[in-house]
Parts: structure tokens; C-alpha cells; sequence
């Protein structure tokens, strides 16, 4: 009761609207100080590391747009408080058309994030901005954008409460709301920044599995799809398998168990060749492929851990965008990589296989075929500014400086005519006249010489697959020169005239070599096709066969590989480990 007898008007009501009001503008500061805050760490941190796209262009165009928004937003809030403050803010009759108008303002911002140039300039800089180790800078700036938007938005209705006194008392409610404000855009930040977008998994370091003996029992199966194809690597092997029509994704087996152990699969990727370096825990694996995720889309090489799947490093501009297969050999001490120059010619760049880093690089002149083969001796060059009597310069792989030539005429060979034909470890395969050679790379020392009429390629360092195509059938006998012994080991089985070298189809698992080509009986009849039998060749020329481990037939001869752990059988649709 006052002192008239009436009772006395309740104040809660314009006391709850005094803490709204300074809870809203606390909301306000809040907004404005995350999305500064954001914009901020956006510019520092633009530039990522190891990045696919070496133009900054859309990156730096987004965060500019992105500055405008939260600049306009902070000077409509600093400039709507210090009118207020001065008592020139607008009256209560014009209060709810700025309130309005703000409020337009803040959801066509919105709108635009989402729609038109502005989505599609946000679209490209995330495409640019992927990297091996990147921020996601762009859901960074966004939220910058959509801060900024909400501030606005608060800012309409504080201006459309103009009539409250907000001045009148201080209160923990102004504090309390822009604290919130921030503490929650910076955790939404922080949980879109620890979710990358390279979609990877990596695994522990381990030794590669021993080889075990041949039984033909098949360990595992993984299914593939179709079209997959793998290198030894690591601890097993590497494979490379669509995830959608423009994406691969590239996956670590362990090769005794078959259990996957590391993938690495950022978005919009296109594989177009896949290396390695060998095995074991120093191996690295190497990856060419097409991104396309910024236009015009650039060839990229990754260099990944092989054992652990670790992305190591990322070359990008190093490669046209249309190149194909540009890697000219691999090593554990160089990676070989044709780059083409100008018209008609090209230029070889060497780097180190596990940091990516340049190591040496050779031009040729206008149109120069030259040839090259990464061995464990060195890099053998053969090409046209060579002298009239080298057949291939012996390069050191990580200096590019030459320390010696392999030379003709070589014993046995036609002077006018000898080339390199391949090369494996510490040996050349060199052809000339009638009678190949296979020669040791060092001393130039004539190791074996390959039979007249025969076709000859390297299986190993230490075998070379012979065809001998002087006699008159359809399919051609395949045997083995066995370089460590000299000895000629007939195998029993066949490859018909015209195909290519049967090398490829050959591996050695332990002191055996192993094929699916059939014998003579099998290919003429037919009854080895689509399901030949797995056939193991001691160097006493005895062969053990095993059933076809495939569930389904194969369209032709099927691929196989030893990886540590076991033999793998490429069966078209899958993987099939066998011990």
C-alpha cells in the first residue's frame, strides 16, 4: 500500500524486459566478437598445408566477401549503441520499420550464403582449400558469415525494444549472453576443424609379415568390384578402389591376414597409376591422380607412408592436367617423373620417394625419345644426346651426376645397332644383332647370353623370362634363365604367338616361380580358359599344381603379385590371398 491507501504497480515487468534487453545486446557482442574472431582465424590460416590447388584466388575472394558481411555487421551494431547512447536512436513509432529492415537485411545474407555466386564461390574455395594437413577454412568463414547474419538479426530486435531503458541498471545478463555466444560458435568451429575431410585412416608401424611356403590354401578373399589393382607395399600391398563415380580411394592390406589397415580417400580424386617403393616399413607408396575438385582439375602425386598410410607429401603444378602415366620409375632412393616441357619436349624431374623433395632434373632436346629404367644400381638414361658408342648413362640417383655408361659395341652384338631394352636390379637386358645380353650394370661384365630367336624379359633381379619364337605353332614355350646359375629351366607351359611377354604373369614366391599360363594341352584344348590351374616351377624345373583359387572365371590370364605374407591372386572381382 502506498501512502494514498492504493496498491503499490508490480515492477517485475519492466525488470524482465531489462534483462532481456541486456541479454539480447550481450548476445549481440557475442555474436560480433565470434564471427570476428572466426574471420580472423579464416585469414590466418588460408594457405594449408600441402595444398592439391596452388591458385589462392577463390580462397582469398571468399574470405574478402566474407569481411564485407562482418563489417557491415559490426558497424550497424557499434553505430546502432552509440546513437542509442547519445538518445539519438530512433523513437518507438519508427523503432519496428528499422527493426524490419534489418531484419530483411540479416536473412538476405543468409540466403545468399546458400544460394547463387556466393555458394558458388564458397564451393570453389573448398575445393582449393584441401590439402594433406588442411583447415577447412571455409566452414570457418561460413560460420563468420552466419554470425554475422545472426548479430544483425539481434540487433532487429533490440532495436525494435528502443523504448526499454537498458541503461538504467547493469546486469550479468549482457555478460553472461555474449560469453554463450561465443563459447558455442567457437566449440561448433572447433568440431568441424577435428573433422577432416580427407575421410583417412592411418595404423600403427609393423614389420612385413615373412612369405610363407606355397600350399595353394587360400587365406582370404576381398571383394573388389571389379577393375582394382595393387602394388606390393608396406606390410602387405596397396589398392586402389571407386568410391563414386570421381572418387578413389586408396587402401593398406595387411598381407598375411588380409585385413585392411590404413585408407586414404580425400574427395573427388581420380586415380590414374599407383606405385611403390617395394616393401617393408620404410616403403612408400605413390599416387597419381586427377582432382577434381578445382577446375581446370590438376594432376597431383601423393606420397603416403606405406605401412602406416600417413600422407607424406603433395606435389601439385608439377604435371599438365593431361598427363597419364607420368612416373617413369621408382625406387627406394628416387621417384622418376616425365614432365613434358613444350612442344616435342621433355623434362625429367627426380625426387625423393619419402619427403617429395627435388633432387635433380634433366631436359631433352626437341624431339628426343629417351628412355629410362630406376634400378637398384642407379638411373639408366638412354637418349639421343648420349655419344655415338653409350648405349645408356649409369646416373646416381639422388645427384643426377653421372658415374658411368653402359657402351658398345657390346661382345656379341651388331655395333650399328643395340639398345636398352630393360634393366632389374644390378642387370641390363641389352639387344643388338642376333644375341641379347644380359649384363652387369657396374662392371659391364656379360652375365648370360639370351638364345638367337628368343624374347626376353626380366621376371626379377635375378630371372628373365625367355619365349622362344623360332618355332612354327600357335603357342610358344616359356622357360626361365635362371641368372644366378646360368641354367635354362624349361617350365611346361605356353603363351600363344603374338601375345605380349609372359614376364608379367610370372612372380616368384620363396625359390619357386608361379603362373596361371597352361601347358601345351590345356591352351589348345580350351580346358584351361576362364579357370587355369596355379602352377609352382622349382629351379629343377618340377612344378607342383594347385586348384584355381577364383570363385568365378577370369576373362583371361589372371595377375598375380607376392606381398608379404602371402600370394595374391587378382580374380577380377576380388582379392585372393593364397599360402
Amino acid at each position: 500500500m502506498n501512502a494514498n491507501g492504493d496498491e503499490a504497480q508490480d515492477d517485475g515487468g519492466p525488470a524482465a524486459a531489462r534483462w532481456l534487453f541486456q541479454g539480447a545486446l550481450g548476445l549481440l557482442l557475442g555474436l560480433i566478437l565470434a564471427a570476428v574472431g572466426c574471420l580472423g582465424y579464416a585469414w590466418l590460416r588460408r594457405t594449408p598445408d600441402q595444398p592439391f590447388v596452388a591458385d589462392r584466388g577463390d580462397v582469398t575472394a571468399m574470405l574478402v566477401r566474407t569481411t564485407i558481411v562482418v563489417a557491415i555487421s559490426a558497424v550497424l551494431a557499434v553505430g546502432y549503441l552509440v546513437l542509442r547512447r547519445l538518445s539519438l536512436g530512433p523513437s518507438a513509432r519508427y523503432a519496428r520499420y528499422v527493426a524490419a529492415a534489418l531484419l530483411v537485411l540479416a536473412v538476405a545474407g543468409l540466403l545468399a550464403l546458400r544460394h547463387g555466386s556466393t555458394k558458388d564461390l564458397f564451393d570453389r574455395a573448398a575445393g582449393a582449400q584441401l590439402g594433406l594437413r588442411s583447415v577447412p577454412v571455409t566452414t570457418v568463414a561460413q560460420a563468420a558469415w552466419m554470425c554475422a547474419c545472426a548479430a544483425v538479426i539481434v540487433l532487429a530486435v533490440v532495436s525494435a525494444a528502443a523504448s526499454v531503458d537498458g541503461t538504467a541498471r547493469r546486469s550479468g545478463w549482457a555478460v553472461t549472453a555474449a560469453v554463450a555466444a561465443v563459447v558455442v560458435v567457437v566449440a561448433g568451429v572447433v568440431v568441424g576443424r577435428a573433422h577432416s575431410p580427407l575421410d583417412s585412416q592411418t595404423a600403427g608401424r609393423i614389420d612385413a609379415p615373412p612369405t610363407p611356403e606355397l600350399t595353394g590354401a587360400v587365406a582370404y578373399r576381398i571383394d573388389t568390384g571389379g577393375g582394382a589393382t595393387l602394388v606390393p607395399a608396406g606390410a602387405g600391398f596397396a589398392t586402389v578402389r571407386a568410391r563414386d563415380y570421381s572418387s578413389d580411394v586408396i587402401d593398406g592390406y595387411d598381407g598375411g591376414s588380409g585385413q585392411r589397415r590404413w585408407s586414404f580417400g580425400p574427395p573427388n580424386i581420380s586415380v590414374s597409376g599407383l606405385y611403390s617403393t617395394g616393401t617393408g616399413p620404410d616403403s612408400v607408396v605413390v599416387v597419381q591422380a586427377s582432382y577434381y575438385g578445382k577446375f581446370p582439375w590438376p594432376n597431383l602425386l601423393i606420397g603416403l607412408d606405406a605401412t602406416t598410410g600417413t600422407p607424406l607429401w603433395v606435389k601439385t603444378g608439377l604435371l599438365a592436367p593431361e598427363a597419364e602415366r607420368a612416373v617413369a620409375g621408382i625406387s627406394p632412393a628416387v621417384l622418376l617423373v616425365a614432365q613434358p616441357v613444350e612442344a616435342a619436349r621433355s623434362n625429367w624431374v627426380a625426387m625423393a620417394p619419402r619427403t617429395g623433395d627435388m633432387l635433380w632434373t634433366k631436359t631433352f632436346r626437341t624431339h628426343c625419345r629417351a628412355g629410362a629404367f630406376v634400378v637398384d644400381a642407379g638411373v639408366l638414361i638412354s637418349g639421343c644426346d648420349d655419344p655415338p658408342d653409350v648405349v645408356a648413362a649409369v646416373v646416381d640417383p639422388r645427384t643426377g651426376q653421372q658415374r658411368g655408361a653402359i657402351t658398345k659395341p657390346a661382345p656379341g652384338s651388331d655395333p650399328g645397332f643395340v639398345r636398352l631394352d630393360d634393366a632389374r636390379g644390378g642387370l641390363a637386358l641389352v639387344s643388338g644383332g642376333d644375341t641379347p645380353l644380359v649384363i652387369e650394370i657396374g662392371s659391364q661384365k656379360v652375365v648370360s647370353r639370351i638364345p638367337a630367336g628368343s624374347m626376353a624379359a626380366f621376371l626379377d633381379a635375378h630371372a628373365v623370362v625367355l619365349v622362344d619364337y623360332l618355332q612354327q605353332a600357335d603357342y610358344l614355350p616359356v622357360s626361365i634363365l635362371d641368372v644366378d646359375s646360368g641354367a635354362t629351366i624349361p617350365t611346361g607351359v605356353v603363351v600363344s604367338r603374338g601375345g605380349s611377354s609372359p614376364a608379367e604373369l610370372f612372380t616368384r614366391m620363396g625359390s619357386q616361380w608361379v603362373t596361371f599360363l597352361p601347358d601345351e594341352h590345356g591352351a589348345s584344348s580350351g580346358q584351361a580358359a576362364g579357370a587355369p590351374a596355379l602352377r609352382a616351377i622349382d629351379p629343377a624345373g618340377k612344378t607342383r599344381t594347385f586348384p584355381f583359387p577364383c570363385q568365378e572365371h577370369t576373362s583371361g590370364v589372371p595377375e598375380l603379385a607376392t606381398v608379404p605374407g602371402a600370394l595374391v591372386v587378382n580374380c577380377e572381382q576380388a582379392f585372393v590371398g593364397i599360402k
